[in-house]
């Protein structure tokens, strides 16, 4: 046995933990847990709700709604030309306006796209996916501007889901329109005002900048643009006007910009800018000033009549479910509590901007004839509303703290709203919006391509603007098109009637349901969809099959 040496310390004895001392320090973990997520529980519950608004705007964007209208078409197309090759279905290389069939693109939303489809495939989602992106900033930028008026994070966090959850941002954030990036540019602009009242001057110049690109947004943006400026300097002015005038200058000088911009392009290519409206407008058939102003009039006040913001909406399923109006009922109390707050506060600069720009947005719109109200022309309106809420939010959730009951019969109404909208928005409205959307003609039309092998493919005119759906499905080279036209593709549009004469024996036709093919035709191939009723009447099947495209191919005279 060895023996330690004199004066050395005794060895250290070995040491464990008591099994109960193990056992507390496991059960602490779920404790420690749970206070990390009490301290950052702000930040959770804005990371999940920003999750549920992300999945909202942009999950499932090629099959709510479901198909590519042909506007899309042209936008997806023209934007994959100019990433690619530099130059529009037309050969334009970089054109400010995309000249499309009937009007001109604006290129806010072409330009996305294409800046997209230099890394991505050219798809319906890709297509769309700008539109809600460009409805995240919507939300974002009102839960900023709600933050800064407010310094309340449950205010913030209650306007940015508001915007986000509105009908009439979330129909638009997942269609592949330009008119949601006019709204996106509005809003930046308004939280820019905000910013820029009580901040430095850079904030009025980022505020005229978005206004400026807004003019290129939207053919709507082309007057509001300015005349929303106008309104802008007039509620600031009309008591700010010696402490601010330097920032207002600096404020117009952008938008001023872009108008000189609008009119260069314009001499070269007169008319341009105008066509469309000549079509559309309230003086289309040259009408007497009595007419006019009552048409103005009239389409002016359905855009703030309840029935368009809260019950109906707009009648177009392209625009809109068909679930309620724009606005959810549910934000009424936050609305009407914003827009009290605002008038009783005339005096003050911004709250004046906010009316004035409120009553100012449905004047665009109110100039058309045509599918009154127009969801996409009036749309902005939305920033100013939105706005409005989150200054309602800031008084009403409050208010509501204090009244449990209140509070629980609004939440519990507004549960209800939000499910029918949801259940409407993705099973109601894909069923019903086939036709909308022009679903199944693209598909049909890449069949129908490989099935030729080279051989000609005819599209019956009947389907919505056949050849930009070959565009955008098959992607030709650009320049090879505005040269041969849809030769390259061996492709040719046709009426129905003259098939059974251009059609040679061995040609492919894609015709609308409603077209009768020619004789001695068979038919080799379909697009169509399986519809479930949503609801169920004696006598009708649960189930039924609409057919969207049908493909023939000439076997003999």
């Amino acid at each position: 046995m060895r023996e330690e040496p004199a004066g050395s310390p005794p060895a250290p004895a070995a040491v464990s933990a008591p099994k109960g001392r193990q056992l507390a320090v496991t059960s602490s973990a779920p404790r420690q847990l749970a206070l990390w997520a009490s301290r950052h529980r702000w930040a959770l519950v804005i990371l999940a709700c920003s999750g549920l608004l992300v999945l909202l705007h942009l999950g499932g964007l090629a099959t709510a709604p479901p198909g590519l209208y042909a506007d899309e078409a042209s936008i997806g197309y023209n934007a994959w030309a100019v990433a690619h090759f530099g130059v529009d279905e037309h050969a334009v290389h970089l054109p400010l306006y995309f000249q499309a069939f009937g009007d001109y693109k604006n290129p806010v939303y072409v330009y996305t796209v294409a800046a997209l489809t230099r890394v991505l495939p050219l798809t319906p989602t890709v297509e769309r996916l700008p539109a809600g992106l460009y409805g995240l900033l919507i939300a974002l930028f009102i839960a900023l501007a709600a933050w800064r008026l407010t310094r309340d994070r449950s205010v913030a966090l209650v306007s940015g889901i508001t915007a986000g959850l509105t009908p009439w941002v979330v129909v638009q954030s997942r269609v592949g329109f330009e008119a949601i990036s006019m709204v996106a540019m509005l809003t930046i602009a308004v939280y820019c005002l905000v910013r820029g009242l009580a901040g430095r001057a850079g904030w009025w110049f980022a505020c005229g900048v978005a206004l400026a690109i807004s003019i290129l947004a939207y053919s709507t943006g082309r007057l509001f643009g300015g005349e929303i400026t106008v309104v802008l300097i007039v509620a600031v002015g009309l008591t700010e006007w010696r402490r601010l005038w330097a920032r207002l200058v600096l404020l117009a000088l952008p938008v001023v910009t872009m108008y000189v911009l609008l009119f260069l392009w314009s001499t070269q290519h007169p008319g341009a800018l105008l066509a469309r409206y000549n079509t559309i407008g309230i003086a289309y058939d040259n009408p007497s000033l009595v007419t006019l102003a009552d048409r103005f009039v009239g389409n002016y006040i359905q855009y703030l009549s309840v029935p368009f913001l809260f019950t109906h909406g707009d009648s177009n399923l392209r625009q809109n479910i068909g679930f309620g109006g724009m606005l959810a009922i549910a934000t009424a109390p936050a609305l009407f509590v914003g827009l009290a707050i605002c008038l009783r506060r005339l005096r003050e600069p911004l709250p004046r901007f906010l009316v004035l720009g409120l009553l100012a947005a449905p004047v665009p719109a109110a100039l058309t004839a045509n599918g009154t109200p127009h969801a996409l022309r009036a749309n902005a309106m939305l920033p100013f509303l939105l706005l409005l809420m989150a200054l309602g939010w800031g008084t009403l959730l409050p208010t509501l703290a204090r009244h449990r009951t209140w509070a629980a019969l609004l939440a519990a109404f507004t549960a209800l709203e939000l499910s029918g909208f949801l259940f409407t928005l993705f099973v109601v409205w894909p069923a019903q919006s086939l036709a909308w959307f022009d679903a199944g003609e693209g598909p049909a039309i890449v069949r129908a391509y490989h099935l030729a092998h080279g051989r000609e493919v005819l599209l019956s005119d009947t389907l919505d603007q056949p050849y930009i759906q070959a565009l955008f499905w098959l992607r030709p080279n650009p320049m090879r098109f505005a040269r041969d036209g849809l030769a390259v593709l061996h492709m040719a549009v046709v009426p129905p009637t003259s098939l059974a004469a251009d059609a040679v024996p061995g040609a492919l036709m894609v015709l609308a349901p409603s077209d009768v093919p020619p004789p001695g035709s068979r038919l080799v191939g379909e697009e169509s969809v399986m519809v479930t009723a949503t609801t169920y009447e004696a006598g009708f099947p649960a189930r039924q099959r609409v057919e969207l495209a049908l493909i023939y191919r000439r076997i003999g005279a």
